[in-house]
């Protein structure tokens, strides 16, 4: 007997979680906020609504806990037991959010293939009692809990984290890692109001009150008590004004150990402006557009953040309105604390329980992924220079709602996914410019794997590497079979996040090119809840990139009943026309697989590309991306034996077992991204040196390190031979140089 009937955050009996309960899991005490993040998921087939919902009933509890899950996820009141998922609008996505409802109101762990196996409520019911069955005394997965608290507000960085703080400090001070929500808004706005609602949500999540701090190389996130965004106002008299107002606070750096890592822009448009940006539609004579900006830095966020952060804003902005007075300030309210924040999760990844779990995985990765190219070889303009850049620019393509629906349905007749179909295309066109049929492909998870997880801001999102291969000479079904079996099994693994994935490999370093991956292909199906302000007309806008983060970058999107395609490129590696010759095969291809599926796939190539020939390959091999230099030369102090032996202490601290030798790699010895941090901490300590982290990459041969300690230490002692100087602490610091790296360090 529970001492009170579950609860969601909007008061109202939470029925899955009764449900479950009903169905055997007692254990079950706590509701869930439910309906906050409703309304159709991109991705969803416009057509889900009109598929007929059976009457069949659910003859059993678990039958009925399953039944709620789904309406729950697929906004419908009720769905019928013998009711298929995926043709009630299910997808990939949806599906992974299932397996974490029904792992959190069951205690049951269900691998994602088996909702396509058995995607009806009664099919899975059944699976989940054969599980029990089978393994009557299994020990049901750790939950997210509260962490014991801190007076200091430290705690560890969550896995996704370290992979970006990692990458910050590689490349410090640049706009890649920044997330942008632009809004123009059409009414009287309640500025009072507004700064009140942002309040509110920064009170509410503590990963808007965070900062980050080293300590000896290892990065810890704090959580400030308090915090607060103020809003910042500017008028702009031109458009010129405003966008240059908007790009400078959208690309202006943060600093990573001053919370908060987020910054509200409200530019009031002039009526000019403001009739200029609406064409024909209604101008506020009053003065009353303006332009809402959000930046917020990866490290705290998501695009799934985006989401809740446009349902919080949305409530407090209401509740606020509602309890003011005219004539006085707007009163500071309060939203409905959170059972779990961010840092929860982050600490929640040290349990040993979870811990295990990822080195099960981890050996799934290494047998999947050995043997696979490091590098997906396409044609460029111009061979790799020694450090990525990450600037870029976008191009776009529109699919229309014929086409769309009938790659739908090619994905409904042989049990996959849009997300299947669409990426399964793209690899072959991939695969026929680089002239390989073994092709890997990144694409971003949710990485929220309980359902606790989907009312938090922050940054959940991992990377996986989707690996197909293209031999023998495959039909597109064939293909895409391929694609469905490696997807599925890789979303059953996908809580290795990337950067412990990089380190179990240990693929060959560098800093021309991601490891593992270089082209991302993204399918938008997370959950969004536009912004709704009392009283206001929203619209959402883009704020222009000059960033991309891989070398080809692949954005897929729903808009109304087509797809809307955006592609992304590295302009230092591939001109426009090449970048738009590849969009236009992909956009043809996937027409030709929407109609004839079962065609051979050379043969779909060929007639694809006889209108839409792609970029032409590079004559001969791919040139050296990181071409050799000449060898440093050690000045006479880089000799000492109090350099390289100390630093060769060092590297056996860190890398326990070993024994470098002065032409040894830090990496290739077993050093990886966060070890590399560790190690200039400790040079630091050791030799007060302030060595930068992408030194280590340049020059991860003992040797060559040692050489870059010792000039430092010269230009320290004014040496007359080193054109450096200490700063003002007397600390040596080694500027990056912008050169490629030391002979013997990468490839």
């Amino acid at each position: 007997v529970w001492p009170r009937l579950p609860l969601n955050s909007s008061g109202k009996i939470d029925r899955l979680a009764l449900t479950a309960h009903l169905a055997g899991d007692p254990g079950h005490d706590r509701g869930h906020d439910r309906g906050h993040d409703r309304g159709r998921d991109h991705g969803h087939d416009p057509a889900a609504s009109m598929v007929p919902r059976p009457t069949g009933g659910a003859a059993h509890p678990l039958e009925e806990a399953v039944c709620e899950a789904m309406a729950d996820l697929l906004d419908r009141p009720a769905i019928g037991v013998d009711q298929d998922f995926f043709r009630a609008g299910g997808h990939s996505l949806l599906a992974a959010r299932l397996i974490a409802r029904l792992r959190s109101t069951l205690a049951v762990e269900l691998p994602l293939r088996a909702i396509f196996e058995a995607p009806t409520p009664r099919g899975l019911a059944a699976a989940i009692r054969r599980q029990r069955e089978a393994r009557p005394d299994a020990v049901p997965p750790s939950r997210p809990t509260r962490r014991p608290h801190r007076d200091d507000g430290i705690a560890p960085l969550s896995a996704m984290q370290q992979r970006l703080w990692f990458l910050e400090r590689l490349n410090p001070g640049t706009a890649t890692w920044h997330l942008h929500w632009l809004m123009r808004v059409t009414g009287p706005l309640d500025r009072a109001a507004l700064q009140a609602a942002v309040d509110a949500v920064v009170a509410r999540h503590e990963v808007l009150r965070t900062s980050f701090i080293e300590r000896d190389g290892m990065p810890l996130q704090r959580v400030e008590a308090r915090g607060r965004v103020m809003i910042e106002g500017v008028d702009a008299p031109t458009a010129t004004a405003r966008d240059a107002a908007i790009q400078a606070r959208s690309a202006a750096p943060f600093d990573l150990s001053a919370a908060p890592l987020m910054r509200v822009l409200l530019v009031r448009d002039s009526v000019e402006v403001a009739g200029d940006a609406a064409g024909d539609a209604a101008v506020d004579a009053a003065g009353n557009d303006h332009h809402l900006l959000l930046v917020i830095h990866h490290l705290v966020a998501d695009g799934w953040s985006f989401g809740i952060l446009g349902r919080d804003l949305a409530t407090a902005y209401r509740m606020t309105r509602q309890a003011g007075e005219d004539g006085l300030p707007p009163p500071a309210i309060s939203l409905p604390a959170l059972p779990l924040q961010y840092a929860d999760h982050a600490q929640w990844q040290q349990f040993p329980d979870c811990q295990a779990r990822l080195q099960q995985q981890i050996h799934w990765w290494r047998s999947t992924l050995a043997g696979a190219p490091a590098l997906l070889e396409l044609p460029s303009a111009a061979p790799r220079t020694g450090v990525l850049d990450h600037h870029g620019a976008w191009l776009e393509r529109r699919i229309p709602a014929g086409e769309a629906r009938a790659l739908r349905s090619l994905a409904t007749a042989n049990g996959a996914t849009l997300f299947m179909v669409l990426i399964a295309a793209f690899k072959a066109v991939l695969g026929r410019l680089a002239g390989t049929d073994d092709v890997v492909v990144g694409t971003p998870v949710a990485g929220r794997t309980h359902r606790e997880l989907e009312d938090l801001v922050g940054f959940f999102v991992n990377t996986l590497a989707l690996r197909t291969s293209l031999a023998g000479a495959p039909t597109f079904g064939e293909v895409l079979a391929r694609v469905r079996q490696s997807t599925l099994s890789a979303f059953d693994h996908a809580e290795v996040p990337f950067e412990k994935l990089v380190e179990a490999l240990q693929p060959r370093r560098t800093l021309a090119h991601s490891p593992l991956v270089q082209v991302l292909f993204v399918l938008h199906n997370q959950p969004f809840q536009p912004l709704v302000l009392e009283g206001l007309v929203v619209t959402p806008e883009t704020v222009p990139g000059e960033q991309v983060k891989f070398d080809l970058n692949l954005h897929v999107a729903a808009e109304g009943d087509g797809l809307r395609l955006a592609l992304g490129w590295r302009t230092a590696l591939y001109p426009e026309a090449a970048a738009a010759q590849l969009l236009d095969a992909f956009a043809a291809l996937i027409k030709q697989v929407a109609v004839a599926g079962d065609e051979s796939l050379a043969i779909l190539l060929d007639r694809v590309l006889a209108d839409h020939p792609l970029p032409l390959p590079l004559s001969g091999p791919v040139p050296d991306p990181l071409p050799m230099v000449e060898p440093v030369v050690l000045p006479a102090h880089g000799t000492d034996p109090a350099v390289i032996n100390g630093l060769r202490e060092l590297w056996s601290q860190l890398l326990p077992g070993t024994q470098p030798a002065d032409d040894d790699d830090y990496f290739l010895l077993g050093g990886h991204s966060l070890l590399a941090m560790r190690l200039v901490a400790a040079i630091a300590a050791r030799f007060n040196v302030e060595l930068p982290l992408v030194a280590v990459f340049e020059a991860p041969a003992l040797q060559a390190m040692a050489a870059r300690i010792a000039s430092a230490i010269a230009s320290r002692r004014g040496s007359a031979d080193v054109g450096r100087t200490a700063d003002g602490d007397g600390v040596a610091t080694i500027p990056r140089r912008p050169r490629v790296p030391d002979n013997g360090s990468l490839e």
